[in-house]
């Protein structure tokens, strides 16, 4: 049974919806995951921070909703145009 795109965007986690809309901002660039988390607050610095801000990452590229691309042995991310 389909849902409202209301209801979709609401259930998005709240730290994937920043990295959405800061991407979609800033649609016309791409950024590493550590430039990412920075424009979105997100604490690397933890045991576990970096493996789960990048499988955020993942998710969000298997969803559809962003790309990767290797750039110079740099991985880059950025919004599906």
């Amino acid at each position: 049974m389909p849902i409202s795109r209301d209801l979709f965007d609401r259930q998005i986690d709240p730290t994937d919806r920043r990295i959405l809309d800061f991407l979609e901002t800033h649609s016309s660039e791409a950024y590493t995951m550590y430039e990412l988390a920075e424009a979105v607050n997100f604490d690397l610095s933890r045991i576990t921070g970096e493996f789960s801000f990048y499988s955020r990452l993942n998710d969000l590229k298997t969803q559809g909703f962003i790309e990767s691309k290797t750039i110079h042995s740099n991985l880059y991310f950025s919004v599906v145009a």
